[in-house]
């Protein structure tokens, strides 16, 4: 027997032993195991066995089936006196009955007997060692805002500093001042938990995972590496860790099976092809190149004033004569103008006149966008490019009437057919019945292919259903009255009418003159009325009404039942995520301040791996990885500090990338802009029609951040500066005139939760902050608001941002404590925010720029300088770059559950924290849900990123045919 893997174990119960109970005792042993050995201690009255480790389980079951055995014939009313094979213990074998301890009544002082009220409150005493006081927990600030907010009178006890004397006219205040401390003693017990690794490899079930070096799974996920410079003091630092992730960067990959050769093998990848193959472009789509141009240079400008649009002209019920319809001013959009046309018809041709002209920067005000000098079509002008049609269903193409279908689908997908007039009539509800469309048998005329209708359930034909889906979005700057084009095709009136001037220019003018004469895009001051797409071609849904909340929430919540979570389901890793979300938060309802949560994007590197437990196996050859259960055991042990692990939010330097994965366009953006914000559900506000025609992530608004990061060191009695946790200061500049701060704490100040995606090409990070704002305020409320009034943003385009503001570098004494504050770095965010369908997640994509700072003293060589900061310039030779993307996606439902604890009282606990565990992950799921599957899409993400490093760093060789070994010193 091998010794080195042997054990020692000793087996005893409360029973002493005749000698023939102990010779039955070692027979069974030995007979049913022999490989072990076995001896009886009579002074211990136990049983010494050496066996192998992983017989122990073996071994202890034999033990216990022989002395049930033993103890089936005893009588359980009765002391055995008489068995042969064991008798009773001693009394000094027997477990001892805990003493009682004496019950102190504790009592207030005489001098809370004016209370009619009164109580002692104990927690810190009986829960807590004796070396804690109560003054750990409350000091005198809390204790004075408790007895103003409950009415209340409390008292420390002096001797043991570890009560709490309370008193009261009601019943009810003493009981509220002490949920309050009950509270606070929650949060001061909480324990941080340590840092989690959790694997997403989107399946059940046991599967083995590879750990192996970066550089042999995907070389282009080390040339795409880019690093934040801002995390590091200096260029030098910042090739050190290029230097260490080529060398030692380690990720994980999933073994998969190979049913063919009935083994499993490595995953090598994956290896994606670029997701974009256009232009490749920095700036984003829904940023203007120049957000804006203030007046006056620096916060101060005023605020941008626009002139309120004119009232619509109340047209009367009756149809308007056909002269006065030629007439008819119209909108469109022509380069970055926008022009007022008159539509009229002289023998059959269209005239263009152009009415007013509007400065293209009022229309890039307007619209949002800069809309890059695209011109569009006039009437009478021939589109540049074919329109495609969308393609019919195989269900319509049948034999007897597939041309008739056919000239019916061409009709319906065509929004050049929508009259202007149709265009101004109700808008489309949601899940609002649609009338079945009868067939009309007029092939006359065949509409011109393009756009797109939605809306429509069913279709009728001489007695055949068939429905009729939307098969895409509905195209940008059409306004679609679907119920309008229902009661053209379907209802007969009882006595002929004279068809309205508009039907009637359509039916009898040939297709290409309706294609002029409709050509035009439809501006109107009306809120928007997307169309919508039908959900479910068989289950018809209710309609809905705009502002009835309640009606609201339910089709809110059903849409959001109904949207998959087949990706990420309630599995092991959904639990297990939810409850790391749980043991994060636990202390944070009773928390005043800021708190956010985000699940980050990124890629997690693994920098300190043995490379005894690494995989070397070449493709296609048999795997040996670990069991995820084994692995993520080891990373939670020792791969938790900085030193140990990486993740890396800069994502690409493209916006291509990015606007790829959200399948946004100009014309997309173009369309958010022209529309109101999104319906906020969680508010209670808005009318759920939005949610039939926005994408999976539509455009919500944008914020520009400017970002400082300082460290404040205070001067020590003996003369050294002892440097305090850096703080940041956040400017909110997105609006001239009206910049706002915010400090917070590094995001860093609790343990993060990584997700491995085991087969993707990017991985997530859960990140918790929270900042004592009121601490934060009063140590640094001074300093941000002389940066806020001294900051100056000149005018100028975004793809070229700079700023100055002042900074005192003089030492400050203040409280009888002398420090200095030096600035360690400035960014600029610009952020986009997107809205998910089901208005439950934000997705914020930030453009990062890195500002490089160049100090100019002032007058007469005083301390206080002038900071001018311009875009770093990138230095590939070193890894640097001026600007790149980061996303994050946050929970719309907890950003507004949070907005609570910035002014919570002292001892209260926020709404959100009273929930149950269920809807507390559900909140949790709408961050980490999207997130991974925003991640499945993101393979093709970076992959022309190339940080020029792979020729100036070393990478580890690939050992061939070297099998991974799970051997027990990984890590």
């Amino acid at each position: 027997m091998d010794n080195s893997s042997s054990v020692e174990l000793y087996l005893a119960s409360v029973w002493r032993y005749h000698p023939a109970g102990v010779e039955r005792i070692l027979e069974t042993l030995r007979q049913k195991h022999p490989s072990g050995q076995y001896t009886f201690e009579e002074a211990s009255s136990w049983f010494k066995v050496s066996c192998e480790a992983d017989d122990v389980y073996s071994v202890q079951k034999i033990f216990k089936e022989v002395h049930s055995d033993i103890e089936r014939d005893l009588d359980p009313t009765k002391v055995p006196t008489d068995n042969q094979w064991v008798k009773p213990p001693s009394p000094g074998d027997l477990p001892k009955e805990p003493a009682s301890k004496t019950v102190v009544d504790q009592l207030c002082p005489v001098a809370f007997d004016r209370f009619a009220f009164r109580k002692v409150w104990t927690r810190v005493k009986t829960d807590t060692p004796d070396t804690i006081s109560i003054h750990k927990l409350l000091n005198e600030g809390d204790r004075k805002a408790i007895m103003a907010d409950t009415g209340t009178h409390m008292t420390v006890d002096t001797v043991s500093g570890r009560l709490v004397y309370i008193g009261a006219d009601s019943k009810t205040a003493v009981a509220r001042a002490t949920k309050c401390l009950d509270n606070l003693f929650s949060r001061f017990i909480f324990v941080m938990p340590p840092p989690k690794h959790l694997l997403y490899a989107e399946t059940d079930g046991a599967y083995h995972v590879d750990a192996r070096y970066m550089a042999h799974v995907n070389d282009t996920m080390l040339t795409s590496t880019i690093l934040d410079p801002s995390q590091y003091r200096t260029e030098v630092a910042l090739g050190d860790m290029f230097k260490s992730v080529f060398a030692k960067g380690v990720c994980l990959r999933i073994c998969e099976v190979d049913h063919f050769k009935r083994i499993e093998v490595s995953l090598f990848g994956p290896r994606s092809k670029p997701i974009f193959n256009d232009q490749a472009r920095k700036w984003p789509l829904w940023f203007k190149r120049a957000e804006y141009t203030p007046k006056v240079l620096g916060v101060t400008a005023p605020k941008k004033v626009q002139e309120p649009a004119p009232a619509p002209v109340k047209q009367p019920d009756s149809q308007p004569h056909p002269a006065q319809e030629d007439k008819k001013i119209q909108t469109m959009i022509k380069g970055n103008q926008l022009v007022c046309v008159t539509n009229s018809q002289t023998n059959g041709e269209n005239k263009r006149q152009e009415v007013a002209k509007l400065e293209s920067t009022e229309n890039s005000d307007l619209l949002g966008l800069d809309l890059l000098d695209t011109p569009k079509a006039l009437p009478g002008d021939k589109p540049s490019t074919p329109v495609v049609l969308p393609p019919m269903p195989l269900s319509y193409q049948s034999d007897k009437y597939s041309y008739q279908m056919k000239l019916l689908w061409n009709f319906v997908n065509n929004p050049l057919k929508i009259s202007p007039s149709q265009s101004a009539s109700k808008p489309v509800k949601l899940f609002e019945a649609k009338p079945a469309m009868k067939l009309i048998e007029d092939t006359s005329v065949e509409a011109p292919v393009d756009g797109d209708v939605a809306g429509v359930e069913g279709l009728s034909v001489k007695g055949k259903s068939q429905p009729i889906v939307q098969d895409g979005p509905a195209k940008p700057g059409l306004v679609l009255d679907t119920m309008k084009l229902i009661d053209f095709l379907d209802d007969a009136p009882a006595q002929p009418t004279a068809p309205s001037p508009t039907v009637a220019a359509a039916s009898a003018a040939p297709p290409a003159s309706i294609e002029q004469n409709d050509l035009l895009i439809q501006i109107d001051n009306s809120p928007p009325r997307p169309v919508s797409r039908s959900v479910s071609q068989k289950t018809p849904v209710a309609s809905t009404t705009a502002h009835d909340k309640g009606k609201e929430r339910s089709v809110a919540a059903s849409l959001h039942a109904r949207i998959s979570k087949a990706l990420v389901r309630r599995s092991t890793f959904t639990n297990g995520l939810c409850s790391a979300f749980g043991r994060l938060m636990a202390d944070l309802p009773y928390s005043r301040g800021r708190i956010r949560l985000q699940v980050e994007l990124g890629r997690v590197y693994i920098m300190d791996a043995n490379p005894e437990g690494l995989a070397f196996n070449m493709p296609g050859e048999a795997a040996a990885g670990w069991p995820q259960s084994e692995i993520t055991a080891r990373l939670d042990t020792i791969c938790v500090s900085p030193e140990s692990i990486l993740f890396s939010r800069a994502l690409t330097l493209f916006a291509n990338d990015m606007e790829s994965v959200l399948g946004l366009n100009a014309n997309a953006i173009a369309q958010s802009l022209r529309t109101s914000s999104a319906p906020s559900i969680i508010d209670g506000e808005g009318s759920d029609t939005h949610l039939g025609s926005l994408p999976e992530w539509s455009f919500h608004e944008k914020r520009i951040v400017y970002e400082f990061k300082f460290q404040r060191l205070h001067r020590q009695s003996n003369g050294d500066l002892k440097p305090a946790s850096p703080f940041v200061i956040e400017v909110d500049g997105t609006e001239p005139g009206a910049f706002t701060y915010a400090i917070r704490s590094v995001e860093d100040t609790r343990p993060p939760i990584w997700i491995h995606c085991i087969r993707r090409h990017w991985d997530a990070r859960v990140s918790v902050s929270y900042s004592q704002t009121d601490k934060l305020e009063a140590d640094y409320g001074d300093f941000a608001r002389e940066l806020l009034r001294s900051l100056v943003v000149p005018p100028g385009p975004i793809t070229s941002p700079k700023f100055q503001f002042s900074h005192d570098e003089r030492e400050t004494k203040k409280g009888g404590q002398s420090f200095v504050t030096w600035i360690l770095s400035a960014r600029i965010r610009n952020v986009g925010r997107f809205v998910s369908a089901d208005q439950q997640s934000f997705l914020d994509i930030s453009w990062n720029w890195i500002m490089a700072l160049a100090k100019r003293p002032g007058k007469d060589n005083m301390s206080v300088s002038t900071i001018s900061a311009t875009p770093a310039p990138d230095n590939p030779a070193r890894g640097m770059f001026t600007s790149w993307y980061e996303a994050s996606v946050v929970s719309a439902e907890a950003e507004a559950a949070f907005r609570e604890n910035e002014t919570l009282p002292v001892g209260e606990m926020a709404a959100w924290g009273g929930v149950g565990t269920s809807a507390l992950d559900e909140m949790y799921e709408s961050a980490f849900r999207p997130a991974l599957q925003l991640v499945q899409k993101m393979d093709g993400v970076g992959v022309l990123v190339d940080n020029g490093q792979a020729d100036r760093q070393w990478v580890p060789p690939m050992k061939a045919s070297q099998v991974a070994l799970a051997v027990q010193k990984f890590w």
